[in-house]
């Protein structure tokens, strides 16, 4: 996934830009890559996917800085929810560098917020397997 591609999609607070192996949603303060390659079609309206988080400055959990995440995320399309199955924070962007916080828990089933950055990642991904 290559920065330069996310740059030349879009402005504004959020743009969704789309290639043969990523779409990318972009927000003032981080942009998102989704691999659609990477998505896995489960029973009942569900997928698994990765998605990055490149973030324009340096973030700070739990004592620890960061410029961006790699997250595993399962998205139900017909209920509208997500949960997060892995996370991984790295020193650098494009999640390289140094990996300074893992999460391996899975969390609990959120609602998504319509009209939300989520929201627009499960249309993507819900949308992707019609396409």
């Amino acid at each position: 996934m290559e920065a330069n591609h996310a740059r030349n999609c879009g402005r504004g607070l959020v743009a969704i830009c789309l290639s043969q192996v990523e779409r990318t949603v972009i927000h003032d303060d981080f942009i998102i890559y989704i691999d659609i390659e990477s998505i896995g079609k489960l029973n009942g309206g569900k997928v698994k996917i990765w998605e990055m988080y490149d973030y324009n400055k340096l973030q700070g959990l739990a004592g620890e800085q960061y410029m961006s995440t790699v997250l595993k995320h399962e998205y139900d399309c017909k209920e509208k929810k997500s949960r997060r199955l892995t996370a991984s924070a790295h020193a650098e962007n494009m999640g390289i560098g140094k990996i300074v916080i893992k999460i391996g828990d899975k969390t609990n089933w959120k609602p998504i917020k319509p009209d939300s950055v989520s929201d627009l990642v499960l249309k993507e991904v819900c949308g992707s397997l019609t396409n």
